[in-house]
């Protein structure tokens, strides 16, 4: 198959909305991630569109920056199954980040089989991560970390390699806070259910966690 990242990093350079018919796009990310630099439009994928990555010990999709995006219906995975968790000084250990974006909509995303940290979500503000599923990943499921007022709605994590969900704070945060997690689904992780480690004003309601290596909630 030929590398369809060039298309798709012109396509989401634009600065139009996008809509990704079905297909499978293979992205080389041999060399590093297929990274998008301040998208504000829409990318929405058919309901048989899929990114697949063909470097299973890499991260594969970064959105950085923007204001008001909306991602809708992005499924992204690898094309063999990662075995690697990065845990042995690796850098950017994630499938899919998105990362200092104002008031995203993050919808109906899927990532299965995914290296590492399925789907972060990094120093936004007003963030919306809605029906979310996450199939399989080597590490943990929705990662948050130093994000301002961050909602996330129906989130089904099965077999994380550690968390289901976290969130994080960290001192170059700046005092971010605020979130709430609602429908929330874990099954099978070795870590946490749902971590939290730092951050103010969390509140996460109507879970079900089922499976775990320690305590549902830490």
């Amino acid at each position: 198959m030929d590398n369809d990242g060039p298309a798709l990093q012109c396509a989401l350079s634009s600065g139009y909305s996008v809509y990704v018919p079905a297909g499978t796009y293979l992205v080389d990310n041999s060399a590093g991630p297929l990274v998008i630099r301040n998208f504000s439009n829409t990318l929405q994928f058919a309901s048989l569109a899929e990114v697949t990555c063909n470097t299973p010990n890499k991260a594969c999709l970064i959105f950085s920056g923007g204001t008001n995006p909306a991602f809708l219906n992005l499924h992204v995975t690898y094309s063999s199954v990662p075995t690697n968790d990065c845990r042995n000084g690796g850098t950017l250990c994630v499938t899919v980040m998105f990362d200092g974006q104002n008031s995203p909509v993050i919808r109906g995303t899927f990532v299965e089989n995914a290296w590492a940290i399925a789907i972060s979500v990094n120093n936004t503000y007003n963030t919306q991560v809605l029906s979310t599923v996450i199939q399989h990943s080597t590490r943990d499921g929705l990662f948050l970390q130093d994000n301002q007022k961050i909602f996330v709605n129906d989130l089904v994590v099965t077999d994380a390699g550690d968390d289901c969900l976290g969130f994080h704070s960290t001192p170059a945060g700046n005092g971010r806070n605020g979130g709430t997690a609602s429908n929330i689904t874990c099954i099978s992780t070795r870590g946490a259910g749902i971590a939290f480690a730092g951050g103010t004003d969390l509140t996460v309601s109507d879970f079900v966690v089922n499976g775990t290596s320690v305590r549902g909630s830490t």
